[in-house]
């Protein structure tokens, strides 16, 4: 049960990570205006939350960073990486606890600095949430 929560979460979070990665690359924007309407956010909001120095790492938009971690914890799944109380389970933990501080300050930046509720964004945080929560129950053996 764990494996498909994580599964599921993982795969929405890269559906996420890709909608932000092709709004932060200018592509498909036109595409993407009726998932902005659910989000109750226009195409220049986007472009403002896209577009912050906080949306960026190394250089990169944040959601590339999502793109790669949501696809090596799928991978893991698949390749069956993730035994409790193994060292590249507990990397993943690491990984996904660093995630949940730096959607902290996100969610902190985006609410308080930028004044924008961003459903996606704050729906992507949740998400980072719950897969930390679920790689610990899983490294620690209790499921």
């Amino acid at each position: 049960m764990t494996d498909l929560a994580i599964a599921l979460l993982s795969l929405l979070g890269l559906a996420i990570a890709s909608l932000f990665t092709l709004a932060a690359y200018g592509l498909a924007t036109q595409r993407l205006g009726p998932i902005l309407a659910v989000c109750r956010l226009d195409e220049q909001t986007c472009r403002r939350i896209v577009d912050t120095p906080q949306a960026r790492a190394l250089g990169l938009p944040n959601s590339v960073y999502g793109l790669a971690y949501y696809l090596v914890l799928v991978a893991g799944l698949g390749l069956g990486w993730w035994h409790p109380g193994s060292t590249l389970l507990g990397s993943a933990v690491l990984v996904a606890w660093a995630t949940v501080v730096l959607a902290a300050y996100l969610a902190y930046a985006l609410l308080a600095v930028l004044r924008v509720p961003c459903v996606l964004c704050l729906a992507s945080h949740t998400i980072n949430l719950a897969l930390a929560l679920l790689l610990s129950v899983r490294w620690l053996g209790w499921v």
